[in-house]
């Protein structure tokens, strides 16, 4: 890391420690949803009644595999997500792009799955584990900027009025709706991480409270849609090569010769925008003050991604300069 200059951190926060000044508190949001343009949406319902009549128990709706014509449909319920007990492991991950200027202050995240059979007022899940990348897991040059895989994330869980079902009405070999696959809904604490602009790659593993069965992700499910255009989730399994590895997640579909359709994985982003908070406030609680420069000298002594204020994807003097300056503006 190259400096542009040298600076007194010290002397200058307490130059700027006069600027403070109050911003109002912002209320958390649902920023973005990875399976609907509706941010509070996970993208996993088709409606109360099933492709081929079925009508879901009251409050409740179906999550039902699609066909996008008679003669095919999808074959996947959902992915692995966790430790098997036959031996193996399982992560999976997706990306997300935090839009500018100012990026996020993420709080929590939304994330879904199923056991089968499962419960529906019984939580399957024990715990999650998340990292966040820079780039795809497992590529060159991707690194965790966030997270690890011990730390349990896990803050409440519940029953997302679904239930995860097979296809009812596309090609032979058609499955009846039934109650055994009920997806859950996991709340994930992020402890208000902030991403400034760019892509990011969201990677976790649940663990089940019944260790004997398994827990599964669903996939995004578009009426009448096998998948997008885009669509490029990965899933990690201990059992790839030597040491494990990641791969593309695919859809084979049915019957055998259909084609292979790549995946997206469902999830909800909730927080702040930060561009609502202020660029200079870079705690975030509420206020510019000097520990906001001090904490801002901190991140950028550390060289975290936090400190490349600017945006350029690299942590320089020019950035000390632009919140230097952007701190004596104030909100």
């Amino acid at each position: 890391m190259s400096y542009s200059r040298s600076l007194t951190i010290s002397t200058a926060a307490s130059a700027f420690a006069a600027l403070s000044m109050g911003t109002s508190a912002r209320a958390q949001v649902d920023l973005y949803s990875n399976g609907s343009s509706n941010a509070g949406d996970p993208g996993l319902s088709t409606g109360a009644v099933s492709g081929n009549g079925v009508a879901a128990p009251g409050g409740t709706a179906w999550s039902e595999v699609q066909d996008a014509v008679v003669s095919e449909s999808n074959a996947l319920g959902g992915v692995s997500v966790s430790p098997s007990s036959s031996g193996g492991s399982f992560r999976i991950a997706d990306n997300v792009s935090v839009p500018g200027p100012f990026g996020w202050k993420i709080a929590a995240l939304s994330l879904f799955v199923y056991q089968q059979p499962g419960s529906a007022s019984s939580s399957p899940i024990a715990s999650v584990s998340l990292r966040v990348w820079n780039g795809v897991p497992g590529s060159v040059g991707a690194r965790v900027i966030f997270g690890d895989t011990t730390t349990n994330r896990l803050t409440s869980s519940s029953f997302a009025n679904l239930y995860r079902v097979f296809n009812s009405d596309g090609p032979s070999l058609v499955t009846l709706p039934d109650l055994t696959r009920p997806v859950w809904r996991a709340e994930i604490s992020l402890n208000d991480l902030v991403l400034q602009p760019g892509t990011y790659w969201l990677d976790w593993q649940a663990t089940p409270t019944d260790t004997s069965k398994a827990l599964f992700a669903p996939t995004v499910t578009v009426s009448g849609s096998r998948g997008l255009v885009g669509w490029n989730a990965v899933q990690f399994s201990s059992l790839l090569d030597l040491a494990g590895a990641w791969a593309a997640i695919v859809d084979p579909g049915k019957p055998a010769i259909s084609a292979d359709i790549a995946q997206d994985l469902p999830f909800i982003v909730r927080g702040t925008l930060l561009s609502q908070i202020c660029g200079s406030d870079f705690n975030h609680d509420g206020f510019v003050t000097g520990d906001d420069y001090d904490a801002f000298a901190d991140a950028f002594a550390a060289g975290t991604p936090d400190a490349d204020f600017n945006g350029d994807g690299f942590v320089t003097g020019d950035d000390f300069d632009f919140y230097s300056d952007a701190f004596a503006a104030g909100c």
